[in-house]
């Protein structure tokens, strides 16, 4: 739960996420947070911000313990005219981000509250991954999380947790949700 920059803050670096997973999140006036994206290995962190010139538009925080590497603004522009493919891969996972995140906001102005847990559950099991030889995804999921991500109220969050293991869709033991029937999960969270 570190804090690795605030919204409204001027970001001056680039991450590149080389383990762990990180939230990104907006908090409203009431402090009602909503998480946007969680990114995981691999993932390119606020340089959206650097390209644009502008504030970091949403607070990104440690969901797990991670390793990443900070290059500085300067020597990020550097690179890039050094290597102009990477400007370009660049851009094109920002642009795969647009599209998920434009569908993931249709999916949550249509969709019930039990396909977007539905949903959320799915997208947390790809990118924290299973404990080995198991359906359990690898790391806790705390409910407020889910519903953040998911756009319910935590109440409903756990209503609706609590019919899909009473249905044998999934289990949950100390925060770990198991995925028993990811066929039904699936169907789940794409019923509008």
């Amino acid at each position: 739960k570190s804090i690795i920059f605030k919204e409204g803050s001027l970001v001056q670096c680039v991450y590149i996420l080389t383990s762990g997973i990180i939230k990104h999140s907006i908090t409203g006036a009431s402090g009602h947070e909503c998480i946007t994206h969680i990114s995981s290995r691999g993932d390119i962190i606020a340089a959206e911000s650097l390209f644009t010139g502008t504030v970091a538009g949403y607070t990104a925080t440690t969901l797990t313990d991670v390793e990443m590497i900070s290059i500085p603004r300067v020597d990020f522009f550097t690179l890039l005219k050094i290597h102009p493919h990477i400007e370009r891969e660049i851009i094109n996972n920002l642009t795969l981000l647009l599209q998920k995140n434009t569908r993931r906001m249709y999916d949550l102005s249509y969709h019930s509250t039990e396909a977007r847990i539905s949903a959320s559950l799915l997208d947390f099991a790809q990118v924290y991954g299973y404990k080995p030889t198991s359906n359990i995804i690898a790391h806790p999921i705390y409910r407020k999380d889910l519903a953040s991500y998911a756009g319910v109220t935590v109440e409903s969050a756990i209503r609706t947790l609590s019919k899909m293991r009473k249905n044998g869709i999934i289990s949950i033991e100390n925060k770990y949700v198991g995925i028993k029937d990811i066929k039904e999960l699936t169907r789940i969270s794409r019923d509008e």
